[in-house]
């Protein structure tokens, strides 16, 4: 069987695709609070998608768009699962902070 030969070529060979950053920005955006119609089977894995469209805002320059950074900041808080404060050996968020 003969080899086949791969050709290797370099990424900055490679022409740059503009894309619209104001199109990527409201993208992210509307990920922040809903998710996208081909992502509802991914329900359990908001929190990630979550992730990715803070990421994707940083990544544009645009976290100052993002109005509603405390509602954010509380789901996530409330998806934590702490363990039972009378268990010994646990500890609560108030006492980690302090």
């Amino acid at each position: 069987m003969a080899e086949e030969k791969v050709e290797v070529v370099p990424l900055s060979s490679l022409p740059v695709q503009a894309f619209d950053k104001e199109k990527l920005t409201k993208f992210f955006m509307r990920s922040l609070f809903v998710i996208p119609n081909h992502y509802q089977g991914q329900d359990p894995n908001r929190l990630t998608l979550l992730y990715f469209a803070i990421s994707g805002l940083d990544i544009l320059g645009a976290l100052d768009k993002v109005d509603n950074k405390q509602r954010i900041i509380d789901w996530v808080y409330a998806l934590q699962v702490l363990p039972p404060a009378d268990q010994p050996g646990a500890i609560t968020i108030f006492e980690h902070v302090m």
